[in-house]
């Protein structure tokens, strides 16, 4: 057995940080994993590497976000086939430094997916991740500390925001707040995005679910 896939030529979102073509990419990754929430699924390894980009962003070409790799996935739902039922307990998957705080404590939620958004969102604005995550990134055992720790409203890359960018500031705030029911869902995070780039683009959000791999099905409600 074997799964076909759309090719994606244009790298990942790491290839992007810091790009003119930021806004369409975060609305396509947007987009894809409100789509997977709408059925029920938690993608849990939300990174730039996971978020691949369909081809070339520049000179005039049209690229859009996919995301990628499932292999973490669950349902929060009893799923009819495919995606296994998110483990109780303390379970951890995914990648470390794109963990959200409740993620470390084995909780499963949409909103560990919006944090690791918002960590990509952070460093597509400034290049690299919250200081203060980085600098642990190289002992493990850290991690979890800094994360659980980081306040984006403290953090001084954000501080530096300027007026001009209080899309950019409320994004962050929404999507990197600390405490569980502070923080948006995916579907207030589009929404949001979606004001900052109303008229901007051709591809204004259709309103339809992403079409998923059939091994994963639909969650039943």
């Amino acid at each position: 057995h074997f799964i076909m896939m759309e090719a994606a030529g244009g790298g990942d979102m790491g290839d992007y940080m810091q790009s003119d073509h930021s806004l369409a990419l975060i609305l396509g990754m947007l987009r894809g994993v409100k789509g997977l929430h709408d059925l029920g699924l938690v993608h849990r390894d939300i990174k730039p590497e996971n978020v691949l980009v369909s081809s070339r962003c520049g000179d005039g070409a049209t690229c859009a976000a996919k995301v990628a790799d499932l292999g973490f996935a669950c349902s929060l739902l009893e799923s009819k086939a495919g995606a296994p039922r998110c483990p109780e307990g303390d379970d951890l998957s995914g990648t470390p430094l794109y963990m959200s705080p409740e993620a470390w404590d084995g909780k499963h939620s949409v909103k560990n997916d919006v944090w690791a958004m918002g960590l990509v969102l952070y460093k597509m604005k400034f290049g690299h991740l919250p200081s203060t995550i980085e600098a642990e990134k190289r002992k493990l055992s850290k991690v979890e500390g800094a994360i659980k720790n980081f306040d984006i409203l403290a953090d001084e890359d954000y501080k530096s925001l300027l007026e001009s960018e209080s899309d950019w500031k409320e994004l962050l705030a929404g999507m990197l707040a600390k405490e569980f029911d502070a923080r948006w869902d995916s579907t207030t995070a589009l929404a949001r995005a979606e004001a900052w780039g109303k008229g901007s683009f051709a591809d204004r959000a259709s309103g339809q679910v992403p079409k998923l791999p059939e091994c994963f099905g639909k969650a039943a409600a």
